[in-house]
């Protein structure tokens, strides 16, 4: 096994080496082409007498390096011909996502060539792909005015869609199908596309996605929507993609398109006589049109046709077909503009890929089966715009009984209008209705209805005044009936060079119609103060006040914030900044006594009982930034956040943060360093209550015959107040470097390290080491070696202490390196386990080009 090992690594050195060559002769003629990369095999191996956990704990990449591991990584771009250009990745990495193992594109002025897990897509169609990834090829070539594409692929998933609602702090949601394919998802919330990394985590073997606190809460009211594919692995299909598509363009705005589209599952001669096997075969034929004439008027039209056989081996369920039509007509002469849009697609109509094309009065699951039509008009003047739609769509085209059929139609519009150069007025409205059948008859109807209405003008020379009033209704006949009134005021300042400030006034209201009874009141207030003094001073202040009446839960609340954040740098040498933030909320549970449900009048019982545990939470944060001179250097920090039941006095969660950082180059060579923090951390539900104190102090003297000597001291104090432990540990060494050639340099060192507490030991050391660079073909030898002693004061244990490690750098050739590591070491016993003996060894090759 050994020999085999070793012929592996020395046939794969030799092809690599092999392949880094020819990359560098090819770069060599492409001036303008960048090659780089890195290619890096690994082996790993241990042995260990002992206590292993105690090993683990001082060696935990055990567990996460594998014995044998290698990796390429290549990147290609830039210009390969007049006129060509590439860009390609090709990366086998196991910590890369699966989009980035291997893509190439390659674009010239009339052909473009892609292949890699792409996506899949034609341009200039809606209905044949729709955002999907996969393991590709993409071909495109223009003829003059004729441009043919070609696509070929294997799918990697199969298409899923969950819908939840939002559930206020919860952040993770589980999805129903796992694995994931990676980079498949796409997610909503309310119709609001968010992004991976900013808005979300996903894991995607696992199926779960995690929303970042900045989202949170969601409201119950929230729709999230995921679309994603779920993996294909261990399914009996594999499944196949063509398509391709002619482009004819009669000039630079107008063109004509026809595409075919087919996807093919593939099976195996064993699955044929399977009855579970129902492979399908879904053959989609598209035409586009574009033009755009001189008169004004702009055509875009599509029109697609789907043949979806759903067992193409033994026929036992129907051949289904549908079609789908999206028609776009705009005219626009002077300041007018009009347009009209037809869509209908077939309650059959299949498409490859995601099928969520309906965007205007849809159910949540659906995916199809409507006919809609949206009417709009905009006229834009300097002094007047007006915008004005009307939307209408059915689905269940077919008048299926065991479907719901939902009639929906909307109107509305709005509009700005400037009198004179000071007067400005705005509005607007929407109307919906959305009638609901099932088999004919009435089953649900509901509307929606929404009017605002604004003005701005001049309250004095140097202050403008806002009014606006927004009216909305949602209702269900004969069901509900909920109102919801905003009034808003405001004063801004004008004119004004250094400071302006701003004050609005939020007044809203949530009522029940139907039951003639008011679900909520809120009224918000907020004051923001702007100054700044050039670029060395700014402040920002702000106070918000909220009041919340919710008659429903019987309960009240109020939260009050106030803030203040303040920059101050007079010169490039000193600088100040610091934010103040409290905020306080209070819960008030309202008293009712002898209510009449028929008739609730809240103004008649607005009794509260004491207010109990309002909640105030104060955040601070200040640094103070200060170059002294050339050579010293100051940073104070400090961070505070409080949140407390303010009639209890009772503290929920408390952190304070504070530390010092001192740089400083003194005379004869001395360099120092100092740091010191502290935190206090405390948590009531999570029974946390913990302080953390920190020294780190570090000379550094530069002495005669290239000689360093560097002494340090770290502490550190943490204490557990629930668990009633201290841990106290003391760090201090003194090591010395000495450079005697550019071929030869060693170095001594004495560490002490004495820890009481939970682990309670003192350790001492003595370590020693070389480094030697003989300057041939870039080798470099190091040897460290350590001993000590050790003494646990709980067990009493006495032990050595040993580590010795030889590392080993050589140059192969030219941009190539060897790296080896041998390291033994032994470990006293102690609290953390019995004590080990180990002896590791690591091997890498590394090659860059």
């Amino acid at each position: 096994m050994k020999f085999f090992k070793l012929y592996i690594f020395t046939f794969i050195l030799f092809c690599t080496s092999s392949d880094v060559q020819e990359i560098r002769a090819f770069r060599s003629e492409h001036r303008e082409l960048e090659i780089y990369g890195n290619k890096e095999i690994e082996f790993n191996e241990y042995r260990y007498k002992g206590d292993f956990n105690q090993f683990l704990q001082k060696n935990p990449q055990i567990i996460t390096d594998s014995k044998f591991d290698q990796h390429t990584r290549i990147n290609v771009r830039g210009k390969i011909g007049k006129g060509i250009s590439i860009n390609a990745v090709f990366d086998d990495s196991n910590d890369r996502d699966e989009d980035e193992k291997i893509l190439m594109n390659i674009k010239g002025r009339d052909f473009e060539l892609a292949l890699g897990r792409i996506s899949l897509d034609l341009k200039g169609t809606k209905y044949v792909l729709n955002n999907k990834k996969a393991l590709g090829i993409y071909f495109s070539k223009t003829f003059r005015k004729l441009k043919s594409s070609y696509l070929i692929s294997r799918s990697e998933g199969q298409e899923e869609r969950e819908q939840f609602f939002g559930n206020g702090l919860q952040s993770e949601y589980i999805l129903k199908k796992t694995p994931v394919v990676v980079g498949s998802e796409k997610v909503t919330i309310d119709g609001k596309l968010l992004v991976k990394g900013i808005d979300y985590e996903f894991d995607y073997e696992g199926g779960s996605l995690r929303f970042s606190q900045e989202l949170l809460p969601i409201e119950n009211t929230s729709n999230i929507i995921i679309e994603y594919e779920s993996s294909r692995d261990g399914s009996s299909f594999k499944n196949r993609i063509f398509a391709t598509r002619q482009e004819y363009r009669f000039n630079s705005k107008n063109r004509i398109g026809l595409s075919w589209a087919m996807e093919k599952d593939q099976i195996d001669d064993s699955l044929i006589l399977s009855n579970f096997a129902k492979p399908h075969q879904l053959n989609i034929i598209e035409t586009d049109l574009h033009l755009n004439l001189s008169s004004g008027l702009k055509i875009d039209m599509e029109l697609a046709h789907s043949v979806d056989q759903q067992d193409i081996v033994s026929n036992t369920l129907p051949t289904i077909s549908g079609n789908a039509l999206d028609l776009n007509l705009s005219y626009k002469k002077n300041r007018n503009k009009f347009r009209y849009n037809k869509e209908r697609i077939d309650p059959n109509f299949r498409s490859i890929g995601k099928k969520d094309f309906v965007n205007l009065g849809t159910d949540s699951d659906l995916v199809g089966d409507v006919d809609q039509d949206s009417i709009a008009y905009n006229y834009q003047s300097d002094k007047i715009t007006f915008h004005e739609t009307f939307q209408k769509s059915q689905t269940n085209l077919n008048d299926d009984s065991l479907k719901d059929t939902k009639r929906f139609q909307a109107i509305g519009g709005d509009f700005t209008a400037k009198v004179g150069n000071l007067l400005k007025f705005r509005g607007g409205y929407r109307n919906e209705n959305s009638p609901i059948y099932r088999a004919g008859i009435l089953n649900n109807y509901s509307t929606f209805r929404k009017k605002k209405l604004g003005v701005s003008l001049p309250f004095s020379q140097n202050i403008d005044v806002s009014l606006d009033n927004e009216i909305q209704t949602r209702a269900t006949i004969g069901a509900s009936e909920n109102e919801v009134d905003t009034k808003e005021i405001s004063f801004s300042s004008t004119n004004m060079k250094n400071f302006s400030w701003n004050y609005s006034f939020k007044d809203r209201k949530s009522e029940d119609k139907f039951k003639n009874f008011t679900n909520e009141k809120n009224k918000d207030h907020k004051v923001q103060l702007h100054y700044k003094n050039g670029r060395k001073f700014r402040t920002k202040v702000e106070w918000i006040q909220r009041d919340a009446e919710n008659f429903l839960k019987n309960e009240a609340n109020e939260s009050h914030s106030s803030s203040i954040n303040i920059n101050y740098k007079p010169n490039r040498k000193f600088q100040i900044s610091s934010k103040l933030k409290q905020e306080e909320k209070r819960r008030i549970i309202k008293e009712i006594t002898q209510i009449d449900l028929s008739n609730i009048n809240q103004e008649i019982t607005r009794d509260y009982i004491t207010p109990t545990h309002p909640v105030k939470t104060i955040t601070s944060s200040q640094q103070i930034r200060y170059k002294q001179n050339k050579n010293v250097f100051h940073r104070l920090s400090y961070r505070f956040r409080k949140e407390e039941e303010k009639v209890a006095q009772r503290v929920l969660t408390q952190n304070e943060n504070y530390s010092y950082d001192l740089k400083w180059t003194l005379p004869k060579s001395y360099k120092l360093k100092y740091r010191f923090d502290q935190k206090d951390r405390y948590n009531r539900n999570s029974t946390i209550d913990k302080m953390t104190f920190r020294q780190n102090f570090e000379v550094t003297k530069s002495l005669r015959k290239r000689m360093t000597i560097t002494a340090n001291y770290r502490a550190q104090n943490e204490m557990d107040h629930v668990a009633k432990l201290l841990q106290e540990d003391d760090e201090s060494g003194l090591r010395l470097e000495k450079i005697f050639s550019s071929k030869f340099r060693t170095n001594a060192s004495i560490l002490s390290t004495k820890r009481a507490g939970l682990d309670n030991k003192s350790e001492y050391r003595l370590g020693s080491g070389i480094v030697y660079t003989p300057g041939v073909n870039g080798l470099r030898i190091g040897v460290d070696l350590t001993k000590g002693k050790s003494k646990d004061h709980n067990t009493k244990d006495n032990s050595d202490l040993e580590q010795i490690k030889v590392n080993v750098h050589k140059n192969l050739f030219k941009d190539a390196y060897l790296e080896g590591q041998y390291k033994f070491e032994k470990e006293a016993p102690s609290s953390k386990g019995l004590g080990y003996s180990a002896t590791l060894y690591k091997l890498k090759l590394s090659m860059d080009f």
